[in-house]
């Protein structure tokens, strides 16, 4: 599984996906107002937090990622974007296409050989 493909799943870019992500913003909107709730979303986002440095770190390991980069780090940044372009797909700001257009062009940016280069 790709880093790509992991990020464009959690995203809920894809047409079939857009009740997802309308149920999954509901939840993020609501987890403030209750702790068990909060602790959920914690939990959940620290385990795809380790899912995306664990790939970014395999790609490093595989000569694929650049060996300069913090996987940690990184994995906040994807994990980040991967959210806000959740937010601007419901909202209409961006479409599926060019949200996950986005989403490549920033993880090509962690390649060694990006397609398009090299």
């Amino acid at each position: 599984m790709s880093c790509f493909a992991t990020l464009a799943g959690l995203a809920l870019l894809d047409e079939e996906s857009k009740a997802q992500a309308h149920v999954w913003l509901a939840f993020v909107a609501h987890a403030p107002a209750g702790e068990k709730l909060a602790a959920v979303l914690r939990d959940a986002y620290a385990k795809l937090h380790d899912l995306v440095a664990w790939l970014i770190r395999y790609g490093q390991d595989a000569g694929e990622v650049r060996r300069h980069l913090d996987p940690e780090c990184e994995a906040r940044a994807l994990l980040a974007l991967a959210d806000g372009l959740t937010v601007q797909v419901v909202a209409g700001h961006h479409s599926p296409a060019v949200a996950l257009a986005i989403l490549q062009r920033n993880i090509d940016h962690l390649l060694e050989n990006p397609p398009g280069r090299g």
